[in-house]
Protein backbone atom coordinates (compact mmCIF):
# COMPACT_ATOMS: atom_id res chain seq x y z
CA UNK A 1 0.00 0.00 0.00
CA UNK A 2 2.96 2.24 0.49
CA UNK A 3 4.94 1.60 -2.38
CA UNK A 4 1.85 2.16 -4.55
CA UNK A 5 0.68 5.68 -2.80
CA UNK A 6 4.28 6.71 -3.25
CA UNK A 7 3.93 6.02 -7.03
CA UNK A 8 1.08 7.82 -6.91
CA UNK A 9 2.80 10.82 -5.74
CA UNK A 10 6.14 10.89 -7.40
CA UNK A 11 3.46 11.08 -10.57
CA UNK A 12 1.37 13.92 -9.52
CA UNK A 13 4.78 15.50 -8.91
CA UNK A 14 6.12 15.14 -12.09
CA UNK A 15 2.75 16.17 -13.34
CA UNK A 16 2.54 18.99 -11.47
CA UNK A 17 6.42 19.86 -13.13
CA UNK A 18 5.26 19.45 -16.62
CA UNK A 19 2.05 21.87 -16.20
CA UNK A 20 4.31 24.48 -14.35
CA UNK A 21 6.94 24.05 -17.08
CA UNK A 22 4.78 24.85 -19.80
CA UNK A 23 3.25 28.09 -18.04
CA UNK A 24 7.15 29.70 -18.23
CA UNK A 25 7.24 32.35 -21.37
CA UNK A 26 9.44 32.04 -23.98
CA UNK A 27 12.09 35.15 -24.71
CA UNK A 28 12.18 35.84 -28.35
CA UNK A 29 15.87 34.81 -29.45
CA UNK A 30 18.52 38.03 -29.57
CA UNK A 31 19.86 38.42 -32.58
CA UNK A 32 23.83 38.58 -32.36
CA UNK A 33 25.49 41.22 -32.87
CA UNK A 34 28.14 41.79 -35.36
CA UNK A 35 31.37 42.02 -33.71
CA UNK A 36 33.30 45.44 -33.51
CA UNK A 37 37.04 45.26 -34.25
CA UNK A 38 38.46 48.02 -33.05
CA UNK A 39 41.17 49.77 -34.98
CA UNK A 40 44.74 48.65 -33.10
CA UNK A 41 42.51 44.80 -34.49
CA UNK A 42 41.66 45.59 -38.12
CA UNK A 43 45.07 47.61 -38.45
CA UNK A 44 46.82 44.11 -37.37
CA UNK A 45 44.62 41.46 -39.76
CA UNK A 46 45.50 44.43 -42.18
CA UNK A 47 49.25 44.23 -41.54
CA UNK A 48 49.45 40.53 -41.82
CA UNK A 49 47.76 40.24 -44.95
CA UNK A 50 50.12 42.25 -46.75
CA UNK A 51 53.00 40.73 -45.27
CA UNK A 52 51.72 38.03 -46.86
CA UNK A 53 50.49 38.95 -50.28
CA UNK A 54 47.26 37.96 -49.02
CA UNK A 55 45.12 41.04 -50.35
CA UNK A 56 42.97 40.69 -53.20
CA UNK A 57 42.97 36.93 -52.09
CA UNK A 58 39.47 35.51 -52.06
CA UNK A 59 38.84 32.57 -49.68
CA UNK A 60 35.99 29.93 -51.05
CA UNK A 61 34.18 27.36 -48.39
CA UNK A 62 31.11 25.46 -48.38
CA UNK A 63 29.58 23.99 -45.15
CA UNK A 64 26.18 22.29 -43.99
CA UNK A 65 23.84 24.94 -43.42
CA UNK A 66 23.62 25.58 -39.27
CA UNK A 67 23.16 28.17 -37.11
CA UNK A 68 26.92 28.45 -36.88
CA UNK A 69 27.83 28.16 -40.47
CA UNK A 70 25.34 31.32 -41.29
CA UNK A 71 26.74 33.06 -38.26
CA UNK A 72 30.26 32.60 -39.77
CA UNK A 73 28.64 33.47 -43.14
CA UNK A 74 26.41 36.25 -42.40
CA UNK A 75 28.55 37.87 -39.40
CA UNK A 76 32.12 36.87 -38.99
CA UNK A 77 32.97 36.50 -42.60
CA UNK A 78 32.29 40.37 -43.05
CA UNK A 79 33.90 41.37 -39.79
CA UNK A 80 37.19 39.34 -41.16
CA UNK A 81 37.06 41.09 -44.55
CA UNK A 82 36.75 44.44 -43.11
CA UNK A 83 39.19 43.50 -41.12
CA UNK A 84 42.10 41.78 -43.19
CA UNK A 85 41.00 42.88 -46.60
CA UNK A 86 40.51 39.16 -47.81
CA UNK A 87 37.66 38.09 -49.09
CA UNK A 88 35.99 35.45 -47.28
CA UNK A 89 32.84 33.13 -49.39
CA UNK A 90 31.36 30.45 -47.26
CA UNK A 91 28.04 28.79 -48.65
CA UNK A 92 25.96 27.31 -46.25
CA UNK A 93 23.98 24.24 -48.31
CA UNK A 94 22.65 21.09 -47.56
CA UNK A 95 24.45 18.11 -46.56
CA UNK A 96 24.10 16.20 -50.14
CA UNK A 97 25.10 19.14 -52.05
CA UNK A 98 28.31 19.74 -49.42
CA UNK A 99 29.59 16.60 -49.90
CA UNK A 100 29.35 16.11 -53.58
CA UNK A 101 30.37 20.03 -54.13
CA UNK A 102 33.56 19.27 -52.25
CA UNK A 103 34.02 15.89 -54.40
CA UNK A 104 33.54 17.55 -57.48
CA UNK A 105 36.35 20.69 -56.45
CA UNK A 106 38.99 18.07 -55.36
CA UNK A 107 38.66 16.01 -58.87
CA UNK A 108 38.92 19.01 -60.86
CA UNK A 109 41.59 20.44 -58.73
CA UNK A 110 39.99 23.70 -57.95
Amino acid sequence: MLQRKMVVLIGIMVLFSMILSACTTVAPAAQPAAPAADAGEASWWQTAAQAAGCEGVTLRGVSESTPPTRFAAEVLAPAFEAASGIKVELEPTSWDEMYSKAINDMQAGT
